[in-house]
């Protein structure tokens, strides 16, 4: 399942706000009693949480620390949230990561006292779909898939009956869903548009999500308007590509390459340094070109490239990176490099008073 997981522990949050058990724009505080995990999570929403807009620095979080009943321990989890700087205030940038889905996992098993696995079976299984886990029940992670598994055939299944019978409720283009439109991305992703309450959002009334792992992809999309889902697979290929192939010439919006809006202004060039807890990335004007360094702080491996305009306020990476295909400066008063998928915060240098050593 991988990333996909996501898409389950987002349905499993819209049931609690169908039926009133939580709402999106809670906070999340208020559903915690006193302790660490309150303070770290203070002014954060559900809807943020789902919707990777939280600001948390979750890019080095190993996973979800469990209790003696196997459920997340929020305490120890919000420890290790709060040892990280927050990238920005919440609500203010997304950012994806996996934070949002086991926090909102943990409420979740707080709310119904029962761990994570049990609320997703009964769940499934009042569709009509089982679980199928390769090991212990308790290796199911609300964020990243752990070691649950299901067959595509009946994720389609899943996904049909979880976005079908009410497709008003969805949003689109035009209108908003019941709650809301799909919030925007801070800067240019070539796919995808926005994300909607763990929904990524693709445009043209369409959803889904997409994992890839080494050896192992997913695609699902969602059309709840027009009654059309797909799921593809793949192993040694890519599931996007393997989707593009089959569905492109049915559904050419579905894969529609989004130009970069066009500004007229002079982009502001990305150069300094930007990280968070797991990159450092050095950008520097060498001549006429960019030079981007780019180092994750578990590996001493780093890698460079060239950055190449490919719109205004917008560069490739030549020889392309895989974290960094393209970067872009989001100012929102603060500068951030983003990638496609999250963003890095940018060092502000700080200068020397006058009379210390060095100034």
């Amino acid at each position: 399942m991988g990333c996909i997981a996501k898409l389950l522990t987002a349905m499993l949050a819209r049931r609690a706000f169908e039926t009133r058990r939580l709402a999106p724009d809670e906070h999340v505080s208020d559903l915690l009693s006193a302790g660490s995990a309150r303070g770290a999570l203070r002014g954060i929403t559900l809807r943020q949480l789902l919707e990777h807009t939280h600001g948390l620095d979750d890019s080095m979080l190993p996973g979800a620390p469990r209790d003696s009943l196997g459920r997340i321990d929020t305490e120890a989890l919000a420890r290790e949230l709060r040892a990280a700087p927050p990238l920005a205030m919440p609500g203010a940038l997304y950012s994806y990561g996996n934070a949002g889905a086991l926090v909102v996992a943990a409420l979740l098993e707080r709310l119904a006292s029962r761990p994570y696995t049990a609320l997703l079976a009964e769940a499934l299984e009042s569709l009509g779909v089982g679980v199928g886990v390769v090991g212990s029940a308790d290796v199911i992670c609300p964020a990243t898939g752990g070691e649950l598994a299901l067959d595509p055939s009946v994720f389609l299944d899943l996904v049909a009956q979880a976005t079908f019978p009410a497709p008003h409720v969805w949003p689109d283009d035009e209108s908003a869903g019941e709650y809301g439109f799909a919030t925007r991305l801070p800067g240019w992703n070539p796919l995808e548009r926005g994300i909607y309450l763990g929904w990524k959002y693709h445009g043209a009334g369409w959803l889904g999500h997409q994992s890839v792992w080494p050896g192992h992809s997913v695609l699902v999309r969602a059309h709840p308007r027009r009654q059309l889902a797909l799921v593809a697979a793949g192993g040694a290929h890519s599931a996007a590509v393997l989707a593009a192939r089959v569905f492109g010439a049915h559904l050419p919006e579905l894969f529609e390459i989004k130009p970069p809006a066009r500004s007229t202004a002079t982009p502001e060039l990305p150069v300094g340094t930007f990280g968070s807890v797991a990159w450092r990335v050095y950008i520097r004007k060498i001549g006429d070109e960019l030079e981007l360094r780019a180092r994750r702080n578990d590996d001493s491996v780093e890698s460079s490239a060239t950055l190449r305009a490919l719109a205004p306020g917008l560069w490739l990476t030549r020889p392309v990176l895989s974290a960094f295909p393209h970067v872009e400066l989001v100012k929102t008063p603060r500068a951030y490099l983003w990638n496609g998928r999250f963003v890095l915060p940018r060092f502000v240098a700080l200068r020397a008073c006058p009379g210390s050593i060095g100034s």
